[in-house]
């Protein structure tokens, strides 16, 4: 199949979301709720929504957890670690700033103080054969259509669990809630 490259995907702000193919939709989310932004083999990346804002972030890369927030603390498997490079050179951290490594994937994702930033970098997502699915994830589809919202919850953009589009007010980003 033809290799979906994703050079610059983001979530920024109160969430603006450009997704894999181009797509710019909005997903405010629920305050205090975590949601999954990226699931794929070997990788899953969930964000804790408070204020319209992405305030944490947690990051499972095989059997590594990864937590980074807003409070500046990078936890690696519940351990707080300093600026450096950690598990092997997967993760580096410095200040503000932390990059995750993967076969597939390459995140930075950034504290700003208020906010955290992330950014998606691939060379194909579909690298070890699935598709990636998440609120940021399931705009890898390869139809090479960039979905435009329309509101404030990831209408016009993202997915139904039947594949449909979702439609303003029917909170299909809440599907994508997670325990943590």
């Amino acid at each position: 199949t033809t290799p979906i490259v994703n050079p610059n995907g983001q979530v920024n702000g109160d969430p603006h979301f450009k997704g894999a193919e181009g797509d710019e939709y909005n997903v405010k989310g629920d305050n205090g709720v975590t949601y999954n932004l990226l699931s794929d083999k070997g990788i899953q990346v969930n964000g804790k929504f408070n204020n319209n804002y992405i305030q944490e972030t947690g990051v499972t890369v095989g059997n590594n957890q990864i937590r980074f927030g807003t409070d500046g603390k990078l936890l690696i498997n519940g351990q707080e670690a300093a600026d450096g490079i950690h598990l092997n050179g997967a993760i580096t951290k410095e200040g503000i700033e932390l990059i995750i490594r993967t076969p597939e994937y390459r995140l930075t994702i950034i504290n700003h103080g208020e906010e955290i930033s992330i950014q998606f970098s691939s060379q194909d997502v579909t690298a070890d054969g699935a598709k990636p699915h998440g609120l940021w994830g399931q705009t890898a589809d390869g139809d090479g259509v960039a979905r435009q919202g329309t509101d404030w919850d990831g209408a016009g953009a993202i997915e139904r669990t039947d594949g449909s589009i979702a439609q303003a007010g029917d909170k299909t980003y809440q599907s994508y809630a997670v325990n943590d």
